[in-house]
């Protein structure tokens, strides 16, 4: 018997080679001799090391186990029909039943040890389905093929009907469904474990209650997927293709199509023909009053602090460079203001944002504290900017 390290380092080192067996295979189903030639491989070899096994019409196929290896790695994985994932249903159901009426010990070990091998087949071919219709749902929204509205249109529509729909069927909670004979596994492993005194029983069965029981929780997961992103964003992507496929069409001829009514221009008056006359009596109406006239002080608009970015900036650049910006800032005011408020500092803190200096921002911070609130303040570093 050939040493399994020694065939996986045959694998590792012709690893591309194989590959190209891999793609001939999943493009015709089958590779002839001459291609097996042709990529510099040992026929004998690849026969010996049980990779490929010759067919009887004289062509090669890879074993299924090295076949589903090299998928796995390339990750090229196409949706299976659901079809095929349904029919884990039936074999399911017929080792549940012979399960169930078995009495032989090692009849019992057998059809349990072979629902958990088949569950977990049911499991990994529906996680992958449900995987890649979600990877092709986004790429027919990110539109990666460059399909036009029409094509997005029916794409959308043709996974909807052929793979969306029946796995939706083949885990609805029925009669027929995967969750029902999956339940009833859990159920008869349960049975068993409380009526055997078998330790070596006991641990085969509650394997197989706990395999199943998982296979159950990933089940409401995979439909969760279904329901809260498949299915909306194929219906999206069906619905926008309908609507812009809908006004492509009525642009490119809109002569053919009888439009609706729309609304006509209209001029309203908004006002009376005698608002003048009104207007009239209401002013005759003030005319020769005598009134008391108020004039309230009000603060001399020359004393009140105005921010000029241009004033500001000239000082700012003739202080270069400044160590610590917003203390510039608050003994600039300091210098003109009598109180240091928050609204004047905020509004020359402005000058941090001019193209004209450059600014360097440090780790360290300090407190600025004014008449109305106190400020953490980074230590800003402001210097001369540097021309290219």
């Amino acid at each position: 018997m050939i040493k399994p390290e020694r065939i996986l380092n045959y694998i590792v080192t012709n690893f591309e080679e194989i590959r190209t067996i891999y793609s001939l295979e999943k493009e015709y189903g089958y590779i002839t001799e001459e291609q097996l030639i042709a990529i510099s491989l040992k026929i004998d070899t690849l026969l010996d090391y049980s990779i490929v096994e010759e067919m009887i019409n004289e062509t090669f196929k890879m074993r299924d186990i090295w076949y589903a290896l090299i998928e796995g790695l390339l990750d090229d994985y196409s949706l299976d029909m659901p079809e095929q994932i349904a029919k884990y249903h039936s074999s399911l159901s017929d080792l549940y039943q012979k399960l169930k009426s078995s009495s032989i010990k090692n009849e019992s070990i057998k059809y349990a040890e072979s629902l958990a091998k088949e569950v977990t087949k049911f499991e990994s071919q529906l996680k992958r389905n449900i995987r890649k219709l979600i990877e092709e749902t986004r790429d027919i929204k990110a539109n990666t093929n460059k399909l036009n509205y029409i094509e997005k249109m029916k794409r959308a529509s043709s996974i909807t009907k052929v793979y969306l729909e029946p796995l939706n069927i083949i885990m609805k909670r029925d009669a027929d469904s995967m969750l029902v004979i999956i339940q009833k596994v859990q159920e008869e492993a349960n049975l068993r474990l409380y009526n055997l005194d078998d330790d070596n029983m006991q641990r085969i069965f509650t394997k197989l209650h706990n395999t199943f029981s998982g296979v159950e929780k990933e089940i409401y997961n995979e439909n969760r997927l279904l329901i809260n992103e498949v299915a909306p964003l194929l219906e999206r992507i069906r619905m926008e293709s309908e609507i812009l496929a809908g006004m492509n069409k009525f642009l490119s001829n809109p002569d053919s199509y009888e439009l609706p009514m729309l609304s006509s221009r209209t001029n309203t008056v908004f006002y009376s023909t005698k608002a003048k006359w009104d207007a009239q009596d209401i002013w005759d109406g003030y005319y020769d009053t005598l009134e008391d006239v108020i004039i309230n002080d009000s603060e001399d608009i020359s004393q009140q602090w105005i921010y000029r970015e241009d004033k500001y900036l000239k000082q700012l650049i003739e202080n270069l460079p400044i160590e610590n910006f917003y203390q510039w800032v608050f003994a600039t005011l300091e210098q003109e203001l009598d109180i240091v408020e928050s609204k004047p500092f905020l509004q020359l803190s402005k000058l941090v944002f001019n193209k004209n200096i450059e600014v360097n921002y440090t780790s360290q911070r300090m407190d600025i504290r004014l008449e109305d609130l106190t400020l953490d303040a980074p230590v800003v570093i402001i210097e001369r900017k540097k021309h290219e």
